[in-house]
């Protein structure tokens, strides 16, 4: 996975906190990196994730992701 690919993921999130949670992060996968806003969907393929995932998907806060792309 690529840094880019968690920008691009995050252009399809809601701009403010949602009530649905699951809207609130972005889905990341050993195959997929994937956004949405309930209207907007973001997939991205990522063929050689080097994230050791031992779960099948992990849901990453998107303020996280903000914070992380800020460093």
């Amino acid at each position: 996975m690529k840094i880019k690919d968690l920008r691009l993921a995050l252009t399809a999130t809601p701009k403010k906190s949602d009530i649905r949670f699951y809207l609130n992060a972005v889905c990341i996968t050993p195959e997929n990196v994937t956004g949405s806003d309930g209207h907007l969907l973001c997939n991205i393929k990522t063929y050689h994730n080097q994230i050791p995932i031992e779960h099948d998907k992990i849901l990453v806060p998107v303020e996280t992701i903000k914070a992380l792309l800020k460093k």
